[in-house]
């Protein structure tokens, strides 16, 4: 149907939390780490369902002769409705639903993506950030670690999984980590993963611990 194929559509570029909202691949989430922690990155398509909107009218579509088109929640809804085969909109609606923080809803999303193409990278990391934010730092891990082992070179959930390890204070693991997602980002650079790996080597330097794990 017109709505799937519609919201179907879109690329996965790299979000980073905290950015300007109702963009078309940027949307913000309320910060749940302390100040001095680095903010997650995050992959996503489109924030807003005015985007969708915008996108519909452009098309010919009257919003108004479609309640699934009233809001975003039904949008999406009608979306998975009429496509339950195809990953890419399950994974756009948890991006949706994670925005809005229905993140029951955004886990059930996110996990059917991944049902359907166990490939599908973005809903890991996303996934793994949600777990995150649940205060479920295993499971987060370890959706971090399977986009890894898919693509290895994926500047956005070494960062990520840098940001877990930081919090639970395996600080040598974090530092390689932003290592990693700062060389992976070449050539332009992946900026938060560069600046998080020289904050994090000075701490470790300066802290004298030959393991890198915080002195209590």
């Amino acid at each position: 149907g017109g709505v799937a194929q519609l919201v179907e559509q879109g690329n996965h570029n790299p979000c980073v939390r905290g950015s300007s909202p109702c963009t078309a691949t940027i949307f913000p989430f309320p910060s749940t780490q302390d100040d001095s922690m680095p903010s997650r990155s995050l992959m996503s398509t489109y924030g807003c369902a005015g985007i969708f909107a915008i996108v519909l009218i452009s098309s010919g579509i009257t919003l108004a002769r479609n309640s699934d088109w009233r809001n975003g929640t039904s949008l999406w809804v009608a979306a998975t409705a009429q496509s339950p085969g195809k990953a890419r909109v399950f994974y756009n609606a948890g991006v949706y639903f994670h925005q809005q923080l229905q993140l029951d809803a955004a886990l059930h999303y996110y996990s059917k993506a991944i049902e359907l193409d166990p490939q599908k990278v973005e809903a890991f990391v996303n996934r793994g950030n949600l777990h995150d934010e649940q205060h479920r730092p295993g499971k987060a891990s370890e959706d971090y670690d399977r986009a890894l082992t898919i693509e290895p070179n994926n500047a956005n959930a070494r960062y990520n999984r840098g940001v877990l390890y930081e919090r639970l204070g395996v600080l040598n693991a974090a530092a390689a980590d932003y290592r990693e997602s700062c060389i992976q980002g070449r050539p332009t650079g992946f900026r938060k993963g560069c600046e998080s790996w020289e904050r994090l080597s000075r701490t470790i330097m300066e802290s004298g611990s030959p393991t890198g794990s915080r002195r209590q």
